[in-house]
């Protein structure tokens, strides 16, 4: 989790068993931030037909993963829930690369997603509050129902398959064992 202050980020990483604190002094990352964020907009800076705009792009990438990541990453994992902190909340950390190297193509660059696990969430309750049920477990289906008082203008011929909907919905439900 960081936490963005006047003259400093602080970082808490916690694992299965440890916490971590890191005290991150601002200086110039506000800055290193935003052209990193301006340069993510423009394809052109991060295509490799353009060695020096790939180089600088490639070193602010870099210069953010080693600040912000590499000091709580010194334990092996390879899931990261990041919660993120003010500008934070604006950079996807699965675009930064873990180092700057000479690559021909981007296909070839050591993005952190290529390695790494990476949801966020935006608070640290939230960690808590998340229903402990396995993902096999999930089952979601949307189905229109248009024979509602309501909806009887709507439902026509011009819509194929309108009544079998929610009974197709129920049928997936069924074989997923769901409700």
């Amino acid at each position: 989790e960081y936490f963005w202050g006047k003259e400093a980020i602080h970082v808490f990483a916690v694992y299965q068993e440890h916490l971590h604190h890191h005290r991150l002094a601002l200086k110039n990352r506000p800055q290193m931030l935003q052209q990193y964020l301006k340069d993510l907009k423009d394809p052109a800076k991060a295509e490799s037909n353009n060695p020096q705009a790939l180089a600088n792009f490639q070193y602010e990438s870099s210069g953010l993963y080693n600040i912000l990541l590499k000091p709580i990453l010194f334990l092996k994992t390879n899931k990261l829930i990041i919660i993120p902190d003010g500008p934070l909340g604006y950079l996807p950390c699965e675009s930064l690369c873990k180092s700057v190297a000479n690559y021909s193509h981007s296909g070839d660059r050591d993005y952190l997603i290529k390695s790494h696990e990476v949801r966020y969430l935006y608070a640290s309750h939230l960690l808590w509050e998340q229903p402990r049920r396995a993902a096999a477990d999930l089952f979601a289906a949307y189905a229109p129902d248009f024979t509602g008082p309501s909806s009887q203008s709507r439902a026509s011929n011009s819509l194929p398959g309108k009544l079998q909907n929610q009974a197709l919905a129920k049928q997936i439900a069924q074989q997923w064992k769901g409700e």
